[in-house]
C-alpha cells in the first residue's frame, strides 16, 4: 500500500496518476488517501477521477496565474 495524505500528493496530472497506479497495481500495491474516503465500488471510480481532474486543473491554473504576475 502507498498511503498519501490526499490524492493530489501522489500526482497532479491525470496521466501520471493513471500510469503510476497501473504499475503499482500490477505489483499488487494500492494507492490509498488518508483524507479522502474513496470506495472500491463503482462510485469510487468517478470520485477519484473528479478529484484527480480538479488537482490537475488547480495546478495548471496556479501556473498560469504565476506566469501572469
Amino acid at each position: 500500500m502507498v498511503l498519501v495524505r490526499k490524492l493530489d500528493r501522489f500526482a497532479r496530472n491525470r496521466y501520471d496518476s493513471a500510469y503510476y497506479k497501473s504499475i503499482l497495481r500490477k505489483s499488487g500495491v494500492k494507492v490509498v488517501s488518508a483524507k479522502e474516503s474513496i470506495s472500491d465500488e463503482s462510485e469510487g471510480i468517478i470520485l477519484e477521477s473528479m478529484l484527480e481532474g480538479y488537482s490537475e486543473y488547480y495546478s495548471t491554473e496556479l501556473t498560469q496565474k504565476a506566469q501572469k504576475a
